[in-house]
């Protein structure tokens, strides 16, 4: 491998690194959900004396010290190649000299051989490094992104749980929604947490079908039932139960679903 050829190689290997973190299209769509999910009132996910650390930042920082490990193997890499071309003229001049004495021809070429010998060994183990700190970078990128896609679930979640109970119109979209799978039948009863109850009563305008056939509506309250949540129940034993926490399991189960397809993909 010659001076001119490893160099090459060592331009597309980078080449194809910075390629591969600008095309890393979903980190960024998860990176900037992020940003939009940090502007709700985070001091309500944060523990009292403890200082909250943005996962943002800290992500950034990490991709930028990789980033830098790779500009510094590369800056490595140019300067021994112009030291190695430095000492080849050196080792020519030499085997000059040598010449006159062994013969011009026999001299040089045992000095090229020991150069190229030399020089191969180097590339070699530059080579193994690069490839190293890219294997590195790789994966430190899939795990953010994985991580990224849990504090993105976690962070949706517990903002779904605080608008349930501080959004009364939660309840209301939770009700039409299961009357979409109950609404032919004649008779109901809707069973809903106590602090929903009022609201329920108050809005039936609004989640109650206009084509909807049932004729006799009963709105019961319930502690066992999740706030913004509810259990619809039919006169002939059909039941419905739409509770929080398994609508936001359907929700995660998606979003990771997604995320699983992507990786596939790659």
């Amino acid at each position: 491998m010659t001076a001119s050829n490893f160099s090459e190689n060592a331009e597309k290997l980078f080449s194809s690194l910075s390629q591969k973190n600008s095309e890393s299209k979903p980190l960024k769509a998860i990176i900037k959900g992020n940003q939009a999910l940090n502007e709700f009132q985070l001091q309500h996910f944060k523990t009292p004396g403890r200082k909250f650390v943005n996962p943002q930042e800290k992500i950034e920082q990490e991709l930028q010290q990789l980033k830098h490990q790779l500009q510094i193997a590369e800056n490595n890499l140019s300067a021994a190649e112009k030291a190695f071309e430095q000492r080849l003229d050196k080792e020519t001049q030499k085997a000059y000299e040598r010449g006159k004495a062994e013969g011009m021809a026999e001299a040089y070429e045992k000095a090229q051989q020991e150069f190229n010998e030399k020089f191969n060994a180097f590339a070699s183990e530059t080579s193994t490094s690069l490839e190293s700190i890219s294997a590195a970078y790789d994966s430190r990128c899939k795990e953010i992104e994985s991580q990224a896609v849990d504090l993105s679930i976690g962070l949706a979640q517990r903002l779904f749980c605080i608008l349930s109970t501080a959004d009364q119109q939660i309840i209301s979209n939770v009700i039409s929604e299961g009357m979409g799978y109950l609404g032919q039948e004649e008779e109901l009863t809707i069973i809903v947490n106590p602090h929903d109850e009022e609201w329920a009563q108050e809005s039936q305008s609004f989640w109650l079908p206009l084509s909807s056939a049932v004729r006799n509506i009963k709105i019961s309250a319930d502690d066992r039932v999740q706030r913004g949540g509810c259990i619809i129940e039919s006169a002939k034993g059909a039941q419905i139960e739409l509770a929080i926490d398994k609508i936001l399991a359907k929700f995660e189960d998606a979003v990771r679903n997604h995320y699983q397809l992507y990786q596939s993909n790659e």
